[in-house]
């Protein structure tokens, strides 16, 4: 009887998991930290709680209301791993977008507002 029992599949997969989610979050911590002051950047003063809550809004009710609909559907299809495909798509969408982003250091609306321009 050998002294230590080799790990299982299952106790090698719930360390992969953990790795992972361990790299979800600590990336998502990148995005938290700074998205007030990229949104508030981004926007006029006028419009930056209507443009930051209708964009929030939209986003989750696209997404977030169909995602468990098109997971079954694609259950029901018996093609479980396409939505893998459906959700890479939203993440290719979301870094497009992010990287079509204007430079906020020459286009940004705080350097604007602090110096006189709308809140004055």
């Amino acid at each position: 009887m050998p002294d230590q029992v080799a790990p299982t599949r299952h106790a090698e997969g719930a360390d992969t998991r953990r790795r992972i989610w361990a790299i979800v979050g600590g990336s998502s911590g990148f995005y938290t930290s700074i998205s007030g002051v990229v949104k508030a950047e981004f926007l006029p003063a006028e419009i930056r709680a209507l443009g930051v809550g209708l964009g929030y809004a939209i986003a989750n009710s696209l997404f977030g209301g169909t995602a468990e609909y098109v997971a079954l559907w694609f259950k029901s299809q018996g093609m479980e791993t396409t939505f893998f495909w459906y959700v890479s798509g939203f993440c290719i969408l979301s870094l497009l977008s992010a990287l079509s982003m204007h430079d906020t250091r020459v286009h940004g609306h705080l350097a604007r507002e602090e110096a006189g321009g709308v809140l004055s």
